[in-house]
């Protein structure tokens, strides 16, 4: 990866630490740059719906994310169990 946009991400990343569209704009751009950071680039992203400022919308996002991503089944499932449990009338989450 191109070290001066690893270093722009890291920055944007250090001043939007709680901010799921920011983040989940940060994780894009890495799995852009090197796709073999998306397992990493997953677990982060999961990690995002604990953000106790994370919209619905976000978390719709980010789901959108692991399908753009080809994510594993059981990523996409953690992920949908972990949302649900946060937004559990939503029928989004549910399978």
């Amino acid at each position: 990866m191109d070290a001066d946009l690893q270093a722009y991400n890291d920055d944007f990343t250090k001043k939007h630490p709680n901010s799921a569209s920011h983040l989940q704009a940060v994780y894009a751009t890495h799995y852009a740059l090197d796709n073999s950071t998306k397992s990493q680039n997953e677990a982060d992203l999961i990690k995002t719906l604990d953000l106790p400022s994370i919209t619905f919308e976000e978390a719709k996002q980010g789901l959108m994310l692991l399908g753009e991503w080809k994510s594993d089944d059981k990523v996409k499932d953690e992920y949908q169990k972990k949302a649900a449990s946060r937004w559990s009338e939503a029928t989004v989450f549910k399978k």
